[in-house]
């Protein structure tokens, strides 16, 4: 074989690929959503927290859980980040 061959082949196998990843996100993002959809209530809606609570739950999708993460009330964080903060601040003083 030639190496204009060999280029051909590889360029053709790089086309085909390219032309695959958007059709494997969009069954990916088909798959999620129906999945959401079977779990929900309203089966017309899809609602971010309950994508959000599948990510959660779903150890397969524990990769988004950056991406959609459960939402967390203002007043809750704070609280949070408060008694983060004295318990980081007892650990020292021990």
């Amino acid at each position: 074989m030639t190496a204009d061959w060999l280029l051909y082949i590889r360029f053709q196998c790089y086309k085909s690929v390219s032309l695959l990843r958007p059709l494997n996100l969009e069954c990916f993002v088909e798959d999620l959503a129906k999945r959401v959809l079977a779990e929900s209530k309203n089966k017309n809606l899809l609602k971010y927290n309950e994508l959000a609570k599948l990510v959660d739950t779903e150890d397969t999708l524990q990769f988004l859980q950056d991406i959609v993460p459960q939402k967390v009330m203002y007043g809750d964080y704070l609280a949070q980040q408060q008694r983060g903060g004295r318990q980081s601040s007892s650990d020292e003083s021990s």
